[in-house]
């Protein structure tokens, strides 16, 4: 069954990946608030099974997580074997 909680970080986290897409291409526009990209980082977080580099913004995290921007080398070293399970879902 499916709480009223998860069912609200669902939504959220859906809607906050979304807005990320609408304004890649938007400049200067602001990303998503910083609670809503904070509960997409908890929930892919969640999914990886630790958290991601704390230097890596909620942004940045997400859309790499998500496969909207592809791992720079480093990147990839600083995530090591869990790298290969990248995009989380898409």
């Amino acid at each position: 069954m499916l709480t009223v909680g998860d069912l609200i970080r669902t939504l959220t986290v859906e809607a906050r990946i979304h807005d990320l897409d609408m304004i890649v291409h938007l400049p200067g526009t602001s990303d998503p608030s910083s609670e809503g990209l904070a509960q997409v980082r908890w929930c892919l977080d969640g999914l990886l099974g630790r958290p991601a580099p704390a230097s890596w913004s909620d942004a940045h995290w997400a859309r790499i997580a998500t496969g909207r921007t592809p791992m720079s080398h480093d990147e990839r070293a600083q995530l090591g074997e869990d790298a290969a399970r990248v995009p989380l879902f898409g």
